[in-house]
């Protein structure tokens, strides 16, 4: 069980590491429509120079666990885990679905 919550954690963080190098290689690039990892690396960049040093990152996933752990226990269970997974999960639906309105929808004359 508590292998699963670190590796889902572990994984997590590669996401975040992921986002944060497709984000540095699309710099001054137009990006996919709705691509969220822009947004996670300058949710991190807290002195907005650009880059993410190790202070922000360690920050950045500090509030996180701390946001995931409801019970502020100090420790994640796999309830909280899932519960947080499901609710970024219903984030990102409605997130896509307003995105998929948006460009369905007829442009304004």
């Amino acid at each position: 069980m508590k292998n699963k919550i670190y590796l889902n954690l572990i994984l997590g963080c590669s996401l975040g590491l992921s986002s944060i190098s497709f984000a540095a290689h699309h710099e001054g690039k137009e990006l996919p429509a709705g691509h969220p990892p822009v947004g996670m690396f300058e949710k991190m960049d807290a002195d907005k120079n650009g880059l993410v040093n190790k202070t922000e990152f360690d920050s950045h996933h500090t509030m996180m666990f701390e946001k995931i752990d409801t019970n502020k226990d100090g420790s994640l269970s796999s309830e909280e885990a899932k519960m947080h997974h499901d609710t970024m999960k219903s984030e990102m639906h409605n997130k896509m679905k307003d995105h998929k309105n948006s460009m369905s929808s007829p442009a304004p004359m």
